[in-house]
């Protein structure tokens, strides 16, 4: 697999190398170089992986455009030797090789692309044209049953642990803020953050008499009751939960 870092220095070496050797066949020029846009009826090695290196294409395929070159130098010189130590591979079997064995690698690198070519022209052209999409997610915040409370709290961590803090704030079923409130709580980890804050909700929510109550989390870890324990925080929100008018989401 290739890594986003791939080793330049490997492909100036092989530059360094190749430079001045030269790819005389007119299939392989007619295949390989001129979908790289290179013209000429010799075509030198180093023009082909400059070529490549310098292709205007998205950033996330760079490093699979830097190793096209190395791997189609690979698969000529292992032709030759094959023909030098009394083998056969014809320029068909080459070609076929290339065509299979890149689109293999990228699926492998790039397992996102969907759709990959398998003949040459067809996947350089794709890769050239092809663009990241971004993604997103929308979530909105959706109004309790009637005559119902919701509270929202969350905590923050900046380390574990390290200096954290807690807030929460309560709507009534029209949507309408009642309180919010947010303070520092010294160092904690976040999941002690997370509970904190819905204990500080909890404890207003009784105090103002805002039943029954929907409180709202966002930390999934904390809606199930985990091996290890973090004292009060955790024993006053399960206790909460057995009693009528309290709901987690």
């Amino acid at each position: 697999m290739l890594h986003d870092n791939f080793s330049e220095e490997v492909c100036s070496n092989i530059q360094q190398a190749l430079g001045r050797r030269q790819i005389l066949d007119e299939r392989d020029k007619k295949l390989f170089a001129e979908v790289a846009g290179i013209q000429g009826p010799l075509i030198q090695l180093r023009q082909v992986i400059d070529s490549w290196w310098n292709a205007t294409c998205c950033s996330k395929l760079k490093p699979f455009l830097k190793a096209v070159p190395a791997f189609i130098i690979w698969s000529i010189w292992k032709r030759r030797n094959v023909i030098r130590n009394g083998g056969f591979m014809s320029k068909h079997a080459l070609i076929l090789n290339v065509n299979r064995m890149i689109p293999l690698l990228v699926k492998v690198r790039y397992s996102w692309l969907k759709e990959i070519p398998n003949t040459w022209p067809l996947l350089v052209k794709h890769l050239e044209e092809y663009t990241s999409s971004n993604c997103c997610k929308v979530v909105t915040w959706k109004l309790p049953s009637r005559r119902i409370f919701k509270c929202n709290t969350d905590g923050c961590s900046k380390g574990k642990p390290s200096l954290s803090a807690v807030a929460f704030c309560i709507r009534n079923d029209e949507g309408a803020m009642l309180y919010a409130e947010a303070k520092k709580i010294g160092e904690a980890s976040a999941i002690e953050a997370e509970m904190k804050a819905v204990k500080l909700g909890l404890e207003y929510c009784v105090q103002k008499g805002y039943l029954p109550l929907t409180n709202e989390i966002d930390s999934l870890i904390t809606k199930k009751n985990p091996r290890w324990s973090l004292g009060c925080s955790l024993d006053c929100y399960y206790g909460c939960e057995k009693h009528k008018g309290f709901n987690a989401q």
